[in-house]
């Protein structure tokens, strides 16, 4: 006989390997045989369903029948408590046989014309750990291939809340290993490896009852010869052996068995580009649209004008996108064709990117039978709108878009409309690479899954509320200063990158999300140039009405706005000033390779169901503006901080900080994901930008309002040259190197004073204040004094 082993090996599981194949053989089936021997009656009457061991506790063992639903538990590395992962609550029956008999059964087992054969074969468990051996409630066993052995503690754990909250999955993250436990199919998988094993849960409870009907009897019966499988293929396999040898008697002839396997010098399959450890999920199909506080519904949809469907035929190679202005879109595809960008470590081609956008135009992510899509026009008045969707919902409205698809009616939507409005000037490529760049990372991403949820909320008008927390306690803000290298003394990552978990983005914005660029092209100001890198941002331009294609604004997201979960998919991006630009897109290689992981995740109840986040937002927030009012203030006082006017604003800022961060100021749903997501505010000179506000007022003016919050932690980013203003916020350095910093940070020719610094800096103001009441530095501020000092100077008297 010859044994040849497949490359997937025994049985085509991947965890079958060459050098286990003998030793796994054999233990395989002696513990395999040893079960279907030990279940055997061997000479006891079984009598009715009345009679001893028909039906009694003692004699018949059943499957437990844990509750299924959709959704997922999670835990992370190193923690003892699985957190709620997203899930709807539809409850089902089922669960898998125990594949062993109670020990009781031996007491009651007689001696019958089989018994000597059963002896036999007890040599075959000898030294094996087999399940009878187990005999506790909710215990969890996992198929090693060899017998069944019980989880961890942490992992049963989590298998019993994820089972007791009516969860589809459950995942664990262990020694560098993802595993994905299924509590329909009770299997565990690797993410990693792929190698699946099945996983069950015995209950004393739950052994011992009887099945209730044909239905159940007949599935008790499946499930046992199921799990009996690999005793009968070796009953089979020796059958087949004894045959063959009877056969190759009687003819004379050699017989061979072979388990097929790769001819010799064949070249190994080639492997594919490899694709990322999916992202917990979103609940899928769901979404969340409220048209205002506590007007939350299913009704709010707009028809597409042609069926998603339909065009997926049309989508090619994507050399061509029918939505977009074809010289620019070319523009990209060529430097794409030429030198695909690599995403962690692997090139993603363009074939990849239309393949996916196939499959997005194919599907039906809402749930809405493909021709309706959730819409809301995002646009004033504003407050308390919501819309919440998927990663892939969000792709297959981008897909839509760039294929020339548009809405019913007018077919007016903010998407639509930027595409259309960028594409006058075939140079202006920016917001092409942006949607390619989201679409291509997904594609690896979140292949066939819905991905995190994007929450974009517009917060409820302005009002009184921040001076309630007038008597909470300053905490000491974590200042974070850049250096020469692109790094920071304070160890965080730039807060304009993204990637500090739980960081907020503040968007320096005006009166709307993307400025005077108009959605089209990075820019030398901050506002203009977030929304190319945060790419979800651009699209969900889409949720604008666009009432008027001539004026950009009524297309453009409004301000104060949130988009939670957002993430950066482009490179370079910081806040220092890069050769006049807010950051820049490479000609190579220019996707985002720090995105964060699928382990940066937070789960929230949005409208009563639970949703997974990526522990980053996106908030657009705009100040008073200091340049538009300054009257007889010359340039060169507005650049120094030396108008009195850019110091009367405090109330008026405070109110609009605390209106974009406080989660209260959002519709009800919204509130407990933005507290999940947000709990720590990344900034650089807010209010101190292109709207020429004096940096040390604002420093000042954040910290307080930030501290009125409750919960939540400021990140103050400071710059030689930030990508606005230059050199303006040197002053908040005071004697820690303010003069320096004037001198190297200003732009050449602009009348920027070094002899304006003071000698209060903002280490030794905050190093005063923390730990004293907000009311108390808000009263230094509010009464502040005028130029010619300046403001830390003033306050710290």
């Amino acid at each position: 006989l010859q044994l040849q082993l497949a490359p997937e090996g025994l049985f085509g599981s991947s965890h079958f390997s060459r050098p286990n194949f003998l030793c796994l053989f054999e233990r395989r089936s002696r513990l395999a045989i040893a079960r279907m021997f030990s279940k055997l009656s061997f000479g006891r009457q079984r009598g009715g369903d009345d009679s001893p061991g028909a039906g009694s506790p003692s004699s018949r063992s059943q499957s437990a029948s844990p509750t299924r639903s959709k959704g997922a538990y999670s835990q992370a590395p190193g923690s003892a408590t699985p957190s709620r992962g997203s899930g709807t609550a539809t409850a089902g029956r089922g669960g898998y046989d125990n594949l062993s008999r109670d020990s009781d059964d031996d007491d009651e087992e007689a001696a019958g014309p089989f018994q000597s054969l059963k002896d036999t074969f007890s040599w075959m468990t000898s030294g094996l750990t087999t399940a009878q051996d187990l005999d506790a409630d909710n215990l969890w066993e996992v198929d090693t291939g060899f017998d069944w052995r019980p989880v961890d503690e942490q992992t049963a754990q989590l298998l019993n809340q994820a089972r007791n909250h009516n969860e589809k999955f459950a995942f664990k993250q262990k020694g560098g290993q993802r595993l994905k436990f299924d509590l329909v199919n009770y299997t565990e998988r690797n993410e990693n490896t792929g190698a699946i094993r099945r996983i069950r849960c015995r209950s004393k409870t739950d052994r011992n009852k009887r099945p209730q009907g044909v239905v159940a009897t007949v599935r008790m019966v499946l499930e046992k010869l199921y799990a009996w499988r690999a005793a009968l293929l070796l009953l089979a396999g020796i059958v087949m052996i004894i045959v063959a040898l009877v056969m190759n008697s009687s003819s004379n002839t050699e017989t061979t068995f072979v388990i097929p396997t790769l001819p010799p010098n064949t070249p190994p399959p080639v492997t594919p580009p490899p694709t990322l450890s999916p992202i917990l999920e979103s609940r899928p199909g769901e979404w969340q649209v409220c048209k205002g506080e506590g007007n939350c519904g299913s009704a709010f949809k707009r028809a597409w004008k042609q069926l998603p469907s339909a065009l997926a035929a049309t989508v090619g190679d994507l050399s061509n996108a029918p939505g977009a202005n074809a010289a620019a879109w070319g523009t990209v595809v060529n430097q794409w064709k030429a030198s695909p960008p690599l995403f962690q470590g692997s090139p993603i081609p363009l074939v990849e990117v239309a393949n996916f956008v196939k499959k997005l135009l194919s599907e039906d992510p809402f749930s809405t039978g493909g021709k309706d899509v959730p819409w809301l026009d995002l646009r004033p008045p504003s407050a308390g709108k919501v819309i919440g969707i998927s990663q892939r919902q969000l792709a297959f409205i981008v897909a839509n878009i760039i294929m020339g698809n548009t809405l019913d009616d007018d077919g007016n939507n903010g998407l639509t409309v930027a595409l259309q409005r960028c594409g006058k000037d075939a140079s202006k490529t920016s917001y092409i690479y942006s949607l390619l760049s989201m679409l291509a990372i997904y594609s690896r991403e979140i292949p066939t899954q819905h991905g995190t949820f994007l929450l974009g909320a517009c917060p409820r008008d302005q009002d009184e509320s921040w001076r309630d927390g007038l008597g909470s306690t300053l905490q000491h803000p974590t200042i974070c200063r850049h250096h020469d290298d692109g790094s920071f003394d304070c160890g965080l990552k730039d807060f304009m990158a993204g990637g500090v978990p739980n960081q907020a983005l503040t968007d320096i914005a005006g009166g709307i999300v993307g400025g005077g660029a108009q959605l089209c092209n990075i820019a030398a100001s901050q506002d203009e140039s977030l929304v190319q890198f945060y790419s979800e941002v651009l699209a969900f331009a889409f949720f604008t009405g666009a009432s008027n294609p001539d004026d950009a604004a009524s297309s453009m997201l409004p301000v104060p706005f949130t988009l939670l979960g957002a993430r950066r998919y482009m490179s370079d991006l910081n806040g220092q000033s890069m050769s006049g630009s807010c950051g820049n897109i490479p000609g190579t290689n220019w996707l985002n390779q720090d995105i964060p992981s699928s382990t940066d995740i937070v789960s929230a109840n949005v409208g009563g169901a639970g949703q997974n986040f990526a522990k980053s937002a996106f908030v657009a927030v705009a100040s008073a503006c200091a340049g538009c009012n300054a009257g007889t203030c010359s340039q060169s006082d507005l650049l120094s901080n030396m108008c009195d006017h850019q110091r009367r604003s405090l109330d008026e800022d405070l109110g609009r900080w605390f209106q974009a961060f406080s989660p209260s100021m959002y519709e009800a749903s919204v509130q407990e994901a933005f507290r999940g997501v947000v709990k720590r505010i990344g900034t650089g000179p807010w209010g101190a930008g292109v709207w020429y506000g004096d940096s040390q007022q604002y420093f000042l003016t954040v910290w307080l309002a930030t501290s009125l919050l409750g919960g939540m932690s400021l990140d103050y980013y400071i710059y030689n040259q930030f990508c606005e203003n230059q050199g303006n916020q040197c002053y908040v350095l005071g004697d820690d190197g303010c003069s320096d910093c004037v001198v190297s940070g200003r732009l050449p020719g602009l009348p920027m004073k070094e002899s304006s610094c003071g000698p209060t800096s903002v280490y030794s103001i905050s190093q005063q204040f923390s730990g004293q009441s907000a009311q108390q530095l808000y009263d230094r501020v509010k009464s502040v004094g005028g130029p010619p000092k300046q403001v830390f100077d003033l306050v710290a008297r």
